[in-house]
């Protein structure tokens, strides 16, 4: 087994909540913290994706490292979303499409949390580089793919729908 890159990650908690098990702030949210997450393009290029702690922030954020070699060799790992790392990015996921164009996808925080409240939005970012074993992916802007939500509200489903969505 190979280590391509450290995990850390300080893992997600929203101050202004309050822990359910110990009625105390802050609350823990569950993440895809210590779930890598990989893929593999038409052409064989393997790329993973992850929740780590960013140094220069504290937060959480979203990493890529990618490989042409198969995995002899890996990029070092890079923020995905670089430009907003003041609020928690969490709970990536990864795919190329058959152009080779790398998607990733993870769950932001837009603005502050209060009690009962964490405005939670799904973002997606496509790659403008293909990557290496020498250099990771680089993305564009991010694209909001859903509305804002409450992350505190637990998804439903109505009868007779397909769609799970939130209840506020």
């Amino acid at each position: 087994m190979q280590t391509i890159a450290a995990e850390p990650a300080n893992g997600v908690a929203d101050p202004n909540n309050v822990d359910p098990t110990t009625g105390n702030a802050p609350a823990p949210l569950r993440t895809g913290a210590g779930l890598p997450e990989p893929a593999v393009s038409s052409t064989g290029q393997l790329y993973v994706v992850w929740e780590g702690t960013d140094p220069a922030t504290g937060t959480d954020q979203v990493y890529v490292t990618s490989s042409n070699d198969d995995g002899a060799h890996w990029s070092t790992p890079a923020l995905v979303d670089s430009s907003y790392t003041s609020r928690p990015a969490y709970t990536p996921a990864v795919a190329v499409a058959p152009d080779g164009t790398v998607g990733v996808t993870y769950y932001q925080w837009d603005v502050d949390t209060s009690s009962g409240a964490e405005p939670t939005v799904l973002y997606l970012q496509k790659s403008t580089t293909i990557g290496s074993s020498a250099s990771a992916p680089t993305f564009g802007t991010r694209t909001a793919v859903s509305n804002e939500f409450n992350g505190l509200a637990p998804p439903y489903s109505e009868t007779g729908t397909s769609s799970a969505t939130t209840k506020d």
